[in-house]
């Protein structure tokens, strides 16, 4: 429970220190006092927005801090995520944006500090629908009455693995459509650069005879006039032959072969090749165009591969071939997993159909039980007419089941409906007060706090509430805010929250009340300003047949 509250430069508080108790607590004071204030500094330790314009004018920073009792394993539900007897929980607003989360003395994160005072208090005002209008809220609600936990935990495992698996097979069917597509781009490409035929070397061969066929007649000239030059009259063949004789005649007489005729020989013989081949140059009959284009289709062919594959020449686009071979030997099939993960889902799924099955079952049960002790509480609460149901709806499996819950209310004269939907602020004040007393002992939360549930309620139906929130103290520590004197006086302890000027600025302060300062205070929620004999007469006679009776 909340033992104690401090709260620093909070808008007008300046510093203020409240000490609580368990049972039943109220605060009153007038309208604009500030008790809302009090409320907005717990909403802070529950991880609330906190703008910058809460810190009081002249300050720099603001504080709120919260000292609580560490709630039983029993009550939270679960193993409580702080160790120690006392949970101290603090928040900083700086005038920078910047704030600070500490947790029993050590730094702490929102999500944290929201997780954490989950399980030590929740706030309910008029018109918090939060808590009790949340369809997801009510199943927790419901299952923490019917006491579903072990069914619902064996449930969650089986659907969180039933979940995995069909994950599982969504990507195992989505990668094997990837694979086939990128199965099909390889053997696309591969088959378009094998269909090539390409060879190392053969780009630059066709590049060397493109350039002789394209001055094929410009060599045929030139070859054969050359050729006409070595073998043409008077061409240098039939020079040499003269030399050649004059040689012949020069080693008769030296009686011995000259390295002259032997040089000249050997000349005579390369030039006659060197004839030869100009003569087959020249020859016009060896130009073919057709060869041309074919070099030209199959040059543009290459180069159109090339860039294509990014490859810088037909080496490149051979090795690029290559390894798209090495691609499609590397992908998996993956396809023989895929009946036996149909298998498994199946299987999973009638399992959890029938989990499913049995939350429903003691869901209905239970609600038909609920449905039973929310009725005697609202006919407590003068809303005997008032007729509650849960609704259940059967949906397809989620994580909690197969089941869609919500509460309806049908009011006299009314159909069923949401208990949202409920327009009169004083009814869903009552409701959510039935609720509470019926539900609270399932949720492990110590600490109640009701923040002006009471408007547009009063007389017997004032009372009526008062009594069931002293009644919900003996299980809770309640803290309400109230105008009304009938659920003031049924308090165990009482704080008057008042405004006051001090040192030429407005603040609030606190003050436990006691003896006659509780009967001036319930005086004055009675008749107002103008207190007299008669009004305190009746304040003083309300707590004191308050406190002898019982809630």
């Amino acid at each position: 429970m909340l033992r104690e509250l401090r709260v620093q430069n909070f808008v007008l508080i300046d510093d203020l220190t409240l000490s609580f108790a368990s049972g039943f607590n109220v605060l009153t004071g007038e309208t604009g006092a500030g008790k809302s204030l009090l409320i907005g500094a717990l909403s802070l330790l529950l991880g609330e927005r906190a703008p910058t314009d809460l810190i009081r004018t002249g300050s720099e920073e603001a504080q709120v801090e919260g000292l609580f009792d560490r709630p039983p394993a029993s009550a939270s539900g679960a193993d409580f995520p702080v160790d120690g007897e006392e949970v101290v929980l603090r928040r900083q607003l700086q005038r920078n944006g910047k704030g600070r989360v500490y947790i029993n003395g050590s730094m702490a994160t929102l999500a944290q500090l929201d997780a954490l005072s989950a399980f030590l208090f929740e706030i309910h005002g008029q018109h918090t629908h939060i808590g009790l209008t949340d369809p997801n809220a009510q199943l927790r609600l419901l299952d923490a009455f019917c006491k579903t936990g072990l069914l619902r935990e064996e449930y969650l495992r089986g659907f969180l693995e039933l979940r995995s698996l069909k994950k599982e097979k969504e990507e195992l069917e989505l990668r094997i459509v990837n694979q086939l597509k990128e199965k099909d781009f390889i053997c696309f490409n591969l088959g378009e650069i094998e269909a090539a035929a390409l060879s190392a070397g053969e780009e630059e061969e066709l590049l060397r005879e493109e350039k002789r066929l394209r001055h094929a007649q410009e060599i045929s000239r030139l070859a054969q006039a050359s050729s006409e030059a070595l073998n043409g009259e008077n061409g240098v063949l039939e020079s040499l032959g003269t030399i050649s004789d004059q040689l012949l005649a020069l080693d008769r007489l030296s009686g011995e072969q000259t390295e002259p005729m032997r040089m000249l020989e050997e000349a005579v013989l390369n030039l006659k090749e060197v004839a030869r081949s100009l003569g087959r140059q020249s020859r016009a009959d060896e130009f073919d165009p057709n060869r041309l284009d074919q070099i030209s289709g199959r040059l543009q062919e290459i180069a159109r591969l090339k860039k294509k594959y990014g490859a810088p020449s037909c080496e490149a686009l051979l090795a690029e071939c290559e390894a798209l071979r090495r691609r499609l030997g590397g992908i998996e099939g993956g396809e023989e997993r895929l009946p036996v993960l149909e298998d498994l889902i199946r299987e999973r799924e009638g399992t959890c159909g029938e989990q499913a099955k049995s939350l429903t079952e003691r869901r209905r049960e239970g609600s038909k039980l609920l449905e039973q002790q929310i009725g005697r509480e609202l006919a407590a609460l003068k809303m005997e007419k008032s007729r509650f149901q849960v609704s259940i709806e059967a949906v397809p499996l989620t994580s909690t089941g197969s089941d869609r819950i919500e509460f309806l209310i049908a009011l006299p004269g009314e159909p069923p409906r949401g208990i949202g939907k409920v327009a009169s602020g004083g009814e869903l004040s009552r409701i959510m007060m039935a609720l509470k007393a019926v539900l609270s002992s399932g949720e492990g939360l110590p600490t109640l706090i009701f923040d002006e549930i009471d408007a547009g309620i009063g007389g017997a139906v004032a009372e009526r509430v008062g009594r069931r929130l002293r009644q919900l103290a003996r299980s809770h520590q309640v803290l309400c805010v109230t105008h009304l004197p009938q659920i003031a006086s049924l308090a165990e302890r009482h704080f008057s929250v008042r405004k006051r000027h001090h040192q030429g600025r407005m603040r609030t302060e606190v003050a436990l009340l006691s003896g006659e300062e509780r009967i001036e205070e319930i005086a004055r929620m009675l008749g107002g300003q103008r207190l007299t004999a008669t009004t305190r007469q009746h304040a003083s006679e309300m707590l004191s047949s308050n406190l002898k009776s019982k809630a």
